[in-house]
């Protein structure tokens, strides 16, 4: 088998706040609907947590997401994150979802 890594297929997009104290990365991917992100790897130093540094990297996923003409953009999390998520907009789509899978291979 062979693997081809086709630079077009994905982009990356990192958030970080002005401080460095937090980011997340927006995945963007292309299928026949157009181009969609996924939310990966939100992370805020713990001395920096509850003060508003993720609402505001989340935001601005959401917004350059909506500049870029994204249609969707989805995540993972656990279910103790849920209630953050919804917040913004974030809705479990029950029908034809499928239940995050992973793989660890370290």
């Amino acid at each position: 088998m062979k693997i081809y890594r086709i630079p077009h297929w994905a982009r990356l997009w990192k958030f970080r706040d002005s401080e460095h104290r937090g980011s997340i990365d927006l995945v963007v991917l292309e299928n026949k609907k157009g181009s969609y992100g996924i939310i990966e790897n939100v992370f805020v130093k713990e001395k920096f947590r509850k003060q508003g540094i993720a609402s505001y990297l989340i935001k601005e996923a959401i917004q350059t997401a909506k500049e870029k003409n994204l249609y969707k953009i989805t995540l993972t999390c656990a279910e103790e994150m849920t209630p953050f998520y919804l917040r913004f907009g974030f809705k479990w789509h029950k029908d034809g979802q499928s239940h995050c899978m992973r793989i660890n291979l370290k």
